[in-house]
């Protein structure tokens, strides 16, 4: 499965910073961290690189909840 969110340059989290993939134009914003781009399919480096999105990502969804995280974002928790 592969989730994709797709939002304007000019979006941003209010209370975290969090990372993208600029896909198409500039951003002049600057409201994210720029995540690298795969250097190759599932090299060290690339789930390297996507781990720390994950954790990242995770950080900001689960704040404040009483729920750890679940597999689809590194925890052990089953994605249900």
């Amino acid at each position: 499965m592969l989730l994709v969110e797709m939002m304007p340059t000019e979006a941003y989290h209010v209370n975290m910073r969090d990372s993208a993939l600029l896909v198409r134009g500039v951003d002049t914003y600057h409201h994210f961290d720029e995540d690298p781009r795969p250097d190759a399919e599932f090299s060290p480096t690339a789930q390297a690189n996507w781990k720390h999105a994950i954790d990242r990502r995770a950080k900001i969804i689960f704040a404040g909840s009483k729920l750890p995280p679940s597999e689809a974002y590194g925890g052990t928790r089953p994605a249900t």
